[in-house]
């Protein structure tokens, strides 16, 4: 091999080490841009937790969640009100925003229940209100849905600011 070989030879092998670091840096970093997310709670864990939180009722729905940033609940009754942060209680019904928390972190939780429910369609969503430069992709929120004793768990994943989600519709 002469020596204008032995230098092309060498060339490439520097450049093919060259790009087995850079791949392996890569795959050593996947994800690595934003927060992990917090460990999935099973249904039961979920179901246990919401029973802790806040008040309880005929109808109760409260949703779960442990990274930073602002989740709210928001449950529409029959008649059109919409009970959220805005518009916390309705008297007629006995529906109640009482658990609403703001900066989120672990053990973060909204709640709100019913003494007196109309019969008819409830709607619950979830919005993603107020993103966390310390979890700026959002994360996943529980939100566990109780009517006449029936508990049902609804996992939801809320990446975007002010990003709103139908979580479940449901007959009282």
């Amino acid at each position: 091999m002469n020596g204008n070989n032995k230098g092309i030879l060498r060339g490439i092998l520097v450049g093919v080490y060259i790009l087995l670091i850079a791949l392996l840096m890569l795959s050593n970093c996947h994800g690595c841009d934003r927060e992990p997310d917090p460990p999935v709670v099973d249904d039961r864990a979920a179901e246990e937790r919401a029973e802790n939180i806040g008040n309880d009722g005929e109808i109760k729905v409260t949703a779960l969640w442990d990274f930073p940033g602002d989740v709210d609940l928001h449950v529409t009754e029959p008649d059109s009100t919409e009970l959220w942060f805005r518009n916390m209680k309705n008297r007629r019904t006995g529906g109640e925003l009482d658990v609403d928390d703001i900066p989120g972190g672990p053990g973060s939780a909204e709640n709100i229940y019913w003494t007196n429910p109309l019969h008819g369609q409830y709607t619950v969503e979830v919005v993603l209100y107020n993103i966390s430069v310390n979890a700026p992709n959002g994360g996943p929120v529980q939100v566990v849905v109780k009517v006449n004793g029936q508990t049902e768990t609804i996992p939801v994943r809320l990446t975007t600011q002010s990003q709103r989600v139908l979580v479940k519709r449901f007959t009282y």
